[in-house]
């Protein structure tokens, strides 16, 4: 298991974004950029590639890429790129070389989820930090059944990533907040509403350096009110990166506690924004 991730999502909301044409005017590209996942970007035409491009106004070591909430098909295709030159990623069909390139790759983890799973993410962690300006991220889904393809929440990040894993005994769970009512006669009324997921654990033995530095700014930032995507096993695939990921708020804002020395811990909890 892969120690977790802790992405923000202020590169992309800060970013210059650019996409593809034939989105419904409602519906634009920069809905990516708003809290609420069920704002989505829609596109109609040319399923066969989907793009976004983003500035982030100077180059970040990124090691964390996604559209959030989509509704791609089990036989999507996600390519990353990215240059030190914008003009090489731009437009329709940029032809390359790009200083980055993850090559078409599958469409993971919302391409391989049930169909009653809903809207999904799609990840995309490179092998080592690459430190760019300009991005793009390609969606390729032209048998979409729906006849679009659309994402409530991108990100880009260079997310923090503890330098010990979470301890044995972290949990998650799901809430259901739907009312139930019983009549007279003893049936059972359900006014059914989405389900919730929640995720904790605890981050022990780190030290100062990886604390402070990410920490501890991530907590500053973040707060309560601002979201969040944890991984909790970024080596996972398929369904089971889906169930351990999390688009959500901190739900406490819980102690940095020093064991000892230069030592300290952090217990988290992220409840997820539907």
């Amino acid at each position: 298991m892969a120690n977790p991730l802790f992405g923000r999502f202020a590169n992309f909301d800060a970013a210059t974004i650019d996409s593809k044409s034939g989105e419904v005017a409602m519906l634009p590209v920069t809905n990516l950029q708003d809290f609420q996942p069920g704002k989505v970007w829609r596109v109609t035409s040319g399923l066969d590639k989907v793009w976004v491009v983003l500035d982030l106004g100077t180059a970040i070591a990124v090691n964390l890429v996604g559209l959030l909430a989509t509704n791609v098909s089990s036989a999507a295709t996600l390519r990353v790129m990215a240059d030190a030159t914008l003009s090489t990623i731009q437009g329709a069909s940029p032809s390359g070389p790009f200083d980055y390139d993850s090559g078409t790759v599958n469409a993971m983890p919302k391409r391989d989820l049930p169909s009653d799973w809903g809207p999904g993410p799609v990840l995309h962690f490179p092998s080592s930090a690459q430190t760019y300006r300009y991005w793009r991220i390609e969606l390729h889904d032209s048998g979409n059944s729906d006849g679009y393809v659309q994402a409530g929440r991108g990100i880009i990040d260079a997310a923090w990533q503890p330098a010990r894993n979470v301890q044995h005994g972290w949990s998650w769970r799901t809430s259901d907040e739907s009312p139930r009512v019983s009549s007279i006669s003893g049936q059972t009324f359900v006014d059914v509403r989405p389900k919730r997921r929640f995720q904790e654990g605890d981050l022990k033995f780190l030290d100062a350096s990886d604390i402070y530095n990410s920490g501890a700014e991530l907590i500053r930032a973040l707060g309560t009110s601002r979201d969040v995507l944890l991984v909790a096993d970024p080596s996972s695939t398929g369904l089971r990166l889906a169930q351990q990921t999390i688009h959500g708020l901190l739900e406490e804002l819980e102690p940095v506690v020093n064991r000892v020395a230069d030592v300290y811990d952090w217990r988290f909890r992220v409840g997820e924004i539907l």
